[in-house]
C-alpha cells in the first residue's frame, strides 16, 4: 500500500482518537467553567495522573492556573451536543453551565461542578505544569474518581454497551464512538 502525504497541520489527527474529556474548572471568585478537551491522556498509573493540554487564552487555562484543580469527565456519546455547544462558546464571555442549560453534579473532593450523566469523572489537583508560548499541559494527580457501574465494570469501560460509548474527536466538528469486536 502506498501512503499519500498529508499537511503537517493535520498530522495530529492520526493520533487524536482517544476519548474527549470534559474538563470542568473554577476560578478563585467561584465562577465555574467547562470545556471539551480532545488532548488528554493518562500519565501515570500509581498514583493516577492525568495530562491535559489547554490553550493559554482559554478560561480553562486561567481557572486551573489560579486554583490548581480540575475535573476530567468522560462523556457518553449521547452527550456529543454538550461537547459541541461547550466548545463553540468562550468561557471568558459565557457561563456555559447556565447559558447551555447543562445539568450538573458537584465534585466530591475539589470545588467544582461537572456535567451530569457522564461515564466517569476524575478529580485532580495539579502537580506540575509544562508551558509553551501558546499551550499549557497540566499534570493532575487524581484525588477522587467515580464511574457509572453500567459503563465501567471495575476493570474497563464497557464500550460494547450503550452506557460505555465514549466520544472520539475526528477533527472539525466530527465525532465517533468505538464499535466493533473486542479482541
Amino acid at each position: 500500500m502506498e501512503h499519500r502525504e498529508i499537511p503537517l497541520n493535520e498530522a495530529y489527527r492520526l493520533i487524536n482518537t482517544g476519548p474527549v474529556v470534559i474538563v470542568s474548572s473554577v476560578s478563585k471568585d467561584k465562577k465555574y467553567n467547562t470545556a471539551p478537551i480532545a488532548w488528554a491522556s493518562p500519565a501515570r498509573k500509581e498514583p493516577t495522573q492525568v495530562l491535559i493540554c489547554v490553550g493559554k487564552r482559554h478560561k480553562t487555562f486561567f481557572n486551573i492556573s489560579e486554583t490548581k484543580v480540575f475535573s476530567a469527565g468522560i462523556p457518553n456519546i449521547n452527550q456529543v451536543e454538550i461537547i459541541k455547544a461547550a466548545g463553540s462558546v468562550s468561557g471568558n464571555d459565557t457561563d456555559k453551565f447556565l447559558e447551555l442549560n447543562i445539568k450538573t453534579v458537584p465534585s466530591q473532593k475539589i470545588d467544582c461542578i461537572v456535567p451530569a450523566g457522564m461515564i466517569g469523572n476524575i478529580e485532580c489537583k495539579v502537580v506540575d505544569v509544562f508551558e509553551t508560548d501558546l499551550v499549557a499541559m497540566f499534570l493532575g494527580e487524581a484525588v477522587y474518581a467515580s464511574a457509572d457501574p453500567a459503563a465501567y465494570n471495575g476493570e474497563r469501560i464497557l464500550s460494547e454497551l450503550p452506557a460505555g460509548k465514549t466520544v472520539h474527536h475526528l477533527g472539525n466538528k466530527l465525532f465517533m464512538t468505538l464499535g466493533g469486536e473486542i479482541v
